[in-house]
């Protein structure tokens, strides 16, 4: 799955990435809210993961296709939990 990671923390920035591309999926990183949403509305199934506290990022988000918007802090748990549902909600998806 591809994944639009936002934020402005380096360090949480590459937590983030290594443990999501370790199990296996694609990682897109932003530092800009809406750089990610402008990015969202060209892919597919998206999960936003972000520290962006503003509720118009998040309608353009799902408005855009967004399958899922968690904000930070957020537990690997929380996170591996939700990305596992949207994946087994696109498969699951008629084709």
């Amino acid at each position: 799955m591809r994944i639009l990671l936002v934020d402005d923390d380096p360090a949480a920035t590459r937590l983030y990435r290594v443990m999501l591309a370790s199990a296996g999926h694609e990682v897109l990183v932003f530092d800009s809210g809406i750089d990610a949403v402008e990015a969202a509305e060209r892919e597919r199934d998206v999960v936003f993961l972000t520290s962006e506290p503003s509720p118009t990022v998040e309608k353009r988000a799902r408005d855009a296709g967004a399958a899922a918007f968690l904000r930070k802090p957020c537990s690997p748990d929380v996170l591996s939990r939700t990305i596992a549902r949207v994946c087994k909600k696109r498969l699951a998806a008629p084709r």
